[in-house]
């Protein structure tokens, strides 16, 4: 079976599912399981129900779909995944991006992506929430190489605008109507699941990082093939820039995580409805 058969069975599912049409989609990194708790009309579908569509059991990623209709004025219809796959479980990249080729064969045609990340500069410390405005990809592979697939667009994808910068300003404007510091960086792409030397976390610093995570980037890639709109927030968990570097609790990240949370969360209510009317021409 080809992929696009397997994304005609895997929608063809989710549709006998729910009937409502959602035009963005959401994906929730580690340690982020509120939003999907606020929606009207919800429907929840486990990853392995979905056709082609797996995951391996982790415990900060809980692997669901939910469809539904947020809890802001608008009733906004949105698509969230809860949970995403790594380079580092071993998938292959088709089965990393397979969630986003779903989310545009439902109809999305926009993506906010949410992740845990380190630190790589002081002025971005733990607590604080990163809009990527770039990214340095150092994850060994890519969603576009291999068989080229034409009804996903140019195997050759454009990221001159992989962070949509229409978004990126509706993003920062409703983030000080929040008193959220949401700061612009470059997120880094590794492969993981280790974490980075002392070195390592300078050599990031020095290339042009300012926070570093395990994973979005093969989905941006994948997005952008399709000419959807992305944003990443990036809520930062640790500090990589200490010296001596600290040993990393990973209750600690999950702490800070659920702390900035309920912010975050009402960051995307509140630029939803703009966001929305801001999409790129689906191609």
């Amino acid at each position: 079976m080809n992929l696009q058969e397997k994304l005609k069975k895997a929608s063809e599912y989710v549709r006998s599912r729910s009937k409502i049409q959602a035009r963005i989609g959401l994906v929730l990194g580690t340690g982020m399981n509120q939003l999907p708790e606020s929606l009207h009309q919800r429907i929840e579908i486990p990853y392995e129900d979905i056709p082609h569509l797996s995951l391996k059991k982790q415990s900060f990623h809980q692997g669901k779909l939910y469809i539904g209709k947020l809890n802001n004025p608008q009733k906004q219809p949105v698509l969230i995944f809860q949970g995403r796959l790594h380079h580092y479980e071993g998938y292959s990249m088709e089965d990393i991006v397979f969630p986003i080729r779903l989310a545009y064969k439902l109809g999305v045609q926009g993506l906010i992506m949410t992740n845990a990340a380190g630190s790589l500069v002081p002025s971005l410390p733990p607590g604080d929430v990163m809009l990527a405005s770039d990214h340095i990809n150092l994850i060994p592979d890519s969603p576009v190489r291999g068989e080229e697939s034409p009804s996903l667009g140019s195997r050759f994808v454009d990221l001159a605008e992989a962070y949509n910068t229409q978004w990126r300003k509706i993003l920062k404007k409703k983030a000080l109507g929040l008193k959220l510091n949401l700061s612009e960086g470059v997120y880094v792409g590794v492969p993981g699941p280790h974490l980075e030397t002392q070195a390592e976390y300078r050599y990031l610093a020095q290339i042009g990082g300012q926070a570093v995570g395990m994973s979005t980037i093969p989905e941006v890639i994948a997005a952008r093939q399709l000419n959807m709109n992305c944003a990443m927030l990036s809520v930062i968990s640790d500090a990589g820039y200490q010296v001596p570097l600290k040993p990393i609790i990973i209750e600690d990240i999950l702490n800070r995580v659920q702390k900035v949370e309920p912010q975050l969360n009402q960051l995307i209510l509140n630029s939803l409805p703009e966001l929305e009317k801001n999409l790129n021409p689906k191609t």
